[in-house]
């Protein structure tokens, strides 16, 4: 029972800490939306975005659930993106795009503060 209850517990907790947290991939982004972004990014026209999105949905729901590019801070996401990039076998260039369009999703969706 004591080991049970220990395992249990063991994994509540795991699952409590589970990163990153997971969501539906972000929807397309407006033609508003791709320009409050490119007042961040001047390159986040609406093809690259769109370029990024498409890679997004493609490769990252590959091995896990998709993450929520809202819970996640820009600084964080470069990172993320090299070792997930090399996992999926995606070039430079690709992730560059993903992280494009994440930074852009993030910037036009961004709460207002």
């Amino acid at each position: 029972m004591r080991v049970a209850l220990a395992f249990a517990a063991a994994a509540i907790l795991l699952a409590g800490c589970m990163y990153p947290k997971s969501a539906e991939p972000p929807a397309s982004l407006s033609a508003a939306e791709v320009e409050k972004a490119r007042a961040k990014d001047p390159a986040a026209d609406a093809a690259a975005v769109g370029a990024g999105r498409e890679l997004f949905v493609a490769k990252c729901g590959e091995c896990h659930d998709h993450p929520d590019v809202m819970a996640i801070e820009d600084a964080k996401w470069p990172g993320i993106l090299d070792e997930m990039g090399e996992k999926a076998e995606i070039d430079a260039t690709q992730r560059g795009s993903v992280l494009r369009f994440i930074l852009a999703v993030r910037a036009a969706r961004a709460p207002a503060k």
